[in-house]
């Protein structure tokens, strides 16, 4: 019972490939989006208040976002021991 030959798992390891790019390139934009967005934001308040609590919180979410997203391309992209 092959059901799979070598070009279909080629092909769906590309596939699952491009997926992986893709959602880490997601998570690496939305942490972009956060850490200039957020403080931004309290910054066209005028409200220095806003202004550093903002700008911490975005900070802390950029980071964690690219955290995120390292964290997923390290567990399946690095080298496993044999």
């Amino acid at each position: 019972m092959n059901w799979f030959d070598k070009l279909d798992i080629r092909l769906h390891i590309s596939v699952l490939g491009w997926l992986y790019i893709f959602g880490h390139s997601f998570f690496l934009v939305v942490a972009a989006f956060g850490f200039f967005l957020l403080p931004t934001l309290g910054a066209i308040s005028h409200n220095p208040d806003a202004t550093m609590m903002l700008s911490v919180l975005g900070t802390v979410f950029g980071l964690l976002m690219v955290v995120r997203s390292q964290q997923t391309a390290v567990k399946y992209f690095a080298p496993q021991p044999k």
